[in-house]
């Protein structure tokens, strides 16, 4: 048990740091010279890690310099969309290997699940992936998950409740967790963020995640996060969900596209300079700005603005947090606001980094 311990020591010292010599490992761990030589030694002959170079040496060996190996084991993200899985396959250190987006209409019924096992089956046949090298899997899904009780409690988007984990963990042969499809989102971006931030997703349906040191803070009734319900404007549009004047109706896509064809299609008429798509666009902007402020007064943190609207907000940024300065009083500067890093399959990629965060130290037994 302590020779598996120092390994995932090792492994995930590794993994947080990318590359460091046998003598940076042995202080950041506080171990022996000997000792660190040892098990590196015996990773080194697992191939679980591997020489990646060496470093200058003002006399004697030069050191060489040590990483992860990360072929050596995969993690499988999955998204399940209302029409739609996307299958990602990730390396050991998280990069993104390959990728299938895919037509499903969800259905919680014996025959989707066949099909869904199906899908993951081409999935890994048409990219030649070595299935005994998965270690494990996380699936983003639109509801409110409860770990505990191994369920999701319900879903108003795909129209579902009570639906048992083990439906999808049965159709794969390596552990399986399913989680919240915006804190997916938001966990993609502690590969490049700060530690603790909100994420907003601005997809068909508005969702956000909360992130306290690298982790998914989900709440005392696992809702934490679900800013696409937040009262925007008291009395005002009706929600999905039933209330009225919740974000959601006022910061959707949906919003955005309810006379274009698309996202691409609204960006590419604002760019023009098209008036009534100039003035939806301000109008959004401006409901936006107030919800971010609302955000970073509750929890003083950072504030990333991501799904498929986030994905066209790179440009915008700067008219957005000129926006949120005329809401937040506090705030000499508007320094707190940032873009999504990640854009492409974000849920599907969060999913799998969680469950990679979860089960790294498995390679030990593959």
């Amino acid at each position: 048990m302590k020779k598996e311990k120092m390994y995932n020591a090792i492994l995930g010292i590794l993994r947080e740091n990318g590359f460091l010599t046998r003598q940076e490992i042995a202080k950041k761990l506080k171990i022996s010279m000997p000792t660190a030589l040892q098990y590196t030694n015996e990773l080194l002959q697992m191939e679980l890690i591997m020489e990646s170079g060496e470093i200058e040496s003002t006399g004697g060996r030069k050191a060489k310099i040590l990483s992860v190996n990360q072929n050596i084991a995969y993690s499988v993200g999955i998204e399940i969309g209302i029409h739609h899985v996307t299958f990602v396959l990730l390396g050991y250190m998280g990069t993104v290997l390959c990728e299938e987006r895919c037509g499903l209409i969800f259905q919680d019924e014996r025959d989707w699940y066949r099909s869904f096992q199906e899908k993951f089956k081409q999935f890994t046949e048409k990219y030649a992936i070595e299935t005994e090298r998965i270690l494990c899997g996380g699936i983003s899904f639109p509801g409110i998950i409860d770990e505990e009780k191994n369920m999701i409690l319900r879903s108003h988007i795909l129209n579902v409740e009570f639906v048992a984990l083990d439906r999808f963990q049965n159709a794969f042969p390596f552990p399986i967790m399913v989680v919240n499809d915006a804190n997916c989102a938001a966990m993609t971006e502690t590969r490049t963020h700060k530690m603790d931030y909100i994420y907003i997703s601005l997809n068909e349906s508005v969702g956000g995640g909360i992130i306290r040191s690298g982790k998914i803070h989900y709440g005392q009734s696992l809702q934490a996060g679900e800013i696409g319900h937040v009262i925007l404007v008291p009395g005002g549009k009706k929600c999905y969900c039933g209330k009225k004047g919740c974000a959601d109706a006022y910061l959707s896509s949906k919003v955005l596209c309810e006379n274009e064809t698309n996202l691409s299609d609204f960006f590419e008429k604002l760019k023009s300079g098209e008036e009534s798509v100039c003035k939806k666009w301000n109008q959004y902007l401006n409901n936006l700005a107030i919800l971010i402020t609302n955000m970073k007064m509750v929890q003083d943190t950072d504030i990333i603005v991501g799904g498929e609207v986030g994905m066209y907000m790179g440009e915008y940024v700067d008219e957005l947090m000129e926006k949120v300065q005329e809401y937040d009083m506090f705030a000499r500067n508007i320094d707190y606001v940032f873009t999504c890093d990640v854009q492409k399959h974000v849920c599907a990629i969060g999913a799998g980094w969680i469950a990679l965060q979860r089960h790294y130290g498995d390679v030990i037994h593959l």
